[in-house]
């Protein structure tokens, strides 16, 4: 342990820095590049991320899943008790699953940061906010899990983890929070706007479809399909086409700190060590309202949706994360015997570890992949969605380079990702200072949409780099871009670069840490595309192959063992479908 004591920063807002002492910032989320000229001056270290390396990242991943089966059964047993029901385990994990898994990751990412730190340094004081009351408590899970980029919220989080946590516990310096935009207006503005669009079209829609619906119709939610796939599945299946769209769940109904006191000691009781008790009485401190207090209320929005009474099944491929009126519905449909299938919602299914499985594979009768398999007979291979307009793509002999970026994630993850995401963008830099000038001139940075959340520095960040970069900020549709690019460039193993691939469409990928990542039965499909240049290990190796190929694509990307190698991988992770519709119905009426 370092002998001399420091002072500890939780957050990127200069107002709780110290400048008279030497202080540890708890990780690199706490400097922003546009605060780059104040924190460099300073007499400062940053504590060291967890997750470095893969061992880290494996211990915290088994660390995370033993709790949330310790804890599972007694939360659900909680529930019921306060609720006086007698739902079992699968209602409640529909319903909480998500929520749970991801608020049991962020604790154990906040609770391993605060441990380690602590054991490293003689931490003597710590700036925090002052409280508010039931300010870490949020109506719904997506507004709960989006807290955890909120440096007020971590505040008090960590706060309360170095209460619990820690012995010999420092002093506090508790500053009054100034409650501040986290986006520019015009950015909010613009996202009201595209909302506004989109659900004033399926409000339209709904209208009519609600006239010739049916309580037996098939339910079918965000299918992933595009508009006119899913519109001739649902005449397929002999319906209308329905168009549902859920609602958000808001409530006037306060939490009720002492009850949830008092729930959070009862479910500590039951914790193996002190990092699990730690979590656990965190735990209802945090449960959105729509799963404790507004259950009832919860309960009875979902009730009247104009869905159908008895479907014949369920389906979706994104509802069951963020929308807790239909994960109500859809618990409370499976208590009555009604099929729930799930399908694959993009990449990391059956490929990566850190992920696999996921809560709709464990909580869905049926599983719809995108081509992989199971020896479970509730996983059905089908198909990528998402691509089924896709036809007879052509490579732009004389188009330019797309490089498309990861986007910055909230911090819910097990790792530290202020560390990992900087780490990210010094190779694309890399990557870039490695091309021929002229294959540079031709590249075009998309931001991921979710850039916007940074307020500009992303962007602010590649014109430092690099001034006369081109960047499309993503608001361009992405489909449109692979047509003007003679290759496409993915930075991380993502959902669009199986999207290319199945498309045929040219593509080379690179990332961090190789296959670390990757399930054991993924790496001999991912070894494929490495043997023939496709995936890259290093940035540099990905931007010698781009200047290899470049004058000649076609004659690369047409050979028969890179093709050979694209269709044996896509037949695993990527399948295609020239009748999506006809075989996405005969998947989901599949009796097996």
């Amino acid at each position: 342990m370092h002998k001399s004591p420091k002072h500890l920063i939780l957050t990127s807002i200069i107002d709780t820095w110290k400048f008279d002492r030497e202080v540890i910032f708890l990780g690199r989320w706490c400097l922003k590049d546009s605060h780059k000229s104040v924190w460099e001056e300073m007499d400062a270290e940053i504590a060291p991320p967890i997750g470095e390396t893969t061992e880290d990242c494996d211990f915290l991943f088994l660390e995370a899943r033993r709790i949330e089966s310790h804890l599972f059964p007694k939360f659900t047993s909680i529930l019921n008790q306060y609720h006086g029901t007698s739902y079992d385990e699968r209602y409640w994990k529909i319903l909480t699953g998500h929520w749970f898994r991801n608020v049991t990751e962020l604790l154990t990412n906040r609770i391993y940061t605060i441990q380690r730190c602590f054991n490293q340094y003689n931490i003597a004081t710590v700036s925090s906010y002052v409280p508010e009351a039931n300010s870490l408590v949020q109506a719904n899970y997506m507004d709960s899990i989006m807290q955890a980029d909120n440096d007020f919220w971590n505040s008090q989080i960590y706060e309360k983890i170095i209460k619990l946590l820690i012995t010999d516990t420092p002093d506090f310096d508790m500053i009054p929070y100034k409650n501040k935009a986290e986006q520019p207006q015009e950015i909010q503005a613009t996202k009201k706007r595209e909302i506004f669009r989109k659900e004033s079209l399926y409000t339209t829609l709904r209208k009519v479809a609600v006239k010739f619906e049916r309580d037996s119709d098939a339910f079918i939610i965000n299918s992933f399909l595009p508009l006119g796939r899913e519109f001739i599945l649902e005449a397929l299946l002999g319906q209308f086409p329905q168009w549902h769209l859920s609602q958000k769940y808001v409530t006037l109904i306060a939490a009720e700190a002492a009850v949830r006191k008092n729930l959070s000691q009862e479910l500590s009781i039951i914790a193996e060590s002190r990092v699990e008790s730690t979590l656990a009485t965190l735990l209802f401190d945090l449960i959105p309202i729509g799963y404790l207090e507004g259950f009832t209320e919860l309960t009875e929005l979902s009730r009247k949706q104009t869905w159908p009474k008895k479907p014949k099944f369920i389906f979706t491929s994104n509802n069951f994360a963020g929308d807790d009126i239909f994960t109500m519905w859809t618990a409370n449909k499976v208590v009555e015997g009604i099929k729930y299938i799930a399908g694959q919602h993009g990449a990391g299914y059956g490929t990566h570890k850190y992920e696999s499985p996921t809560v709709e594979e464990e909580t869905s009768d049926k599983f719809i992949t995108w081509g992989w398999s199971l020896n479970q007979l509730k996983y059905l291979p089908g198909f990528i969605f998402k691509n089924a307009t896709i036809e007879n793509y052509t490579s732009k002999s004389n188009g330019g380079l797309l490089l498309i970026q990861q986007p910055y994630t909230i911090r819910i993850r097990l790792w530290e990702q202020g560390t990992r995401f900087s780490q990210y963008m010094d190779e694309q830099y890399i990557f870039c200072l490695k091309l021929r000038k002229d294959i540079l001139n031709e590249l075009t940075v998309r931001l991921h949409p979710s850039h916007e959340k940074m307020l500009g520095e992303m962007e602010s960040n590649w014109k430092n780099f690099d001034k006369g970069i081109k960047i499309d900020s993503g608001r361009v549709p992405i489909k449109e871009l692979w047509r003007d690019n003679r290759i496409i460039v993915h930075s991380y193993d993502s959902t669009g670069m199986l999207e290319t691939l199945e498309a045929n469409i040219p593509t080379i990928a690179f990332w961090k840490n190789g296959l670390d990542h990757l399930l054991a039965e993924a790496i001999p499909f991912y070894t494929i595309l490495v043997d023939v240049g496709i995936v890259h290990l290093t940035p540099e190796s990905a931007a010698l192959k781009i200047s290899d190929v470049w004058d000649d694509v076609e004659m690369w990307w047409q050979s028969s063992k890179v093709q050979k190698a694209r269709r044996e991988f896509c037949s695993q992770y990527a399948r295609t479908s020239k009748q999506p519709a006809r075989d996405l119905k005969r998947i989901l009426l599949e009796k097996k």
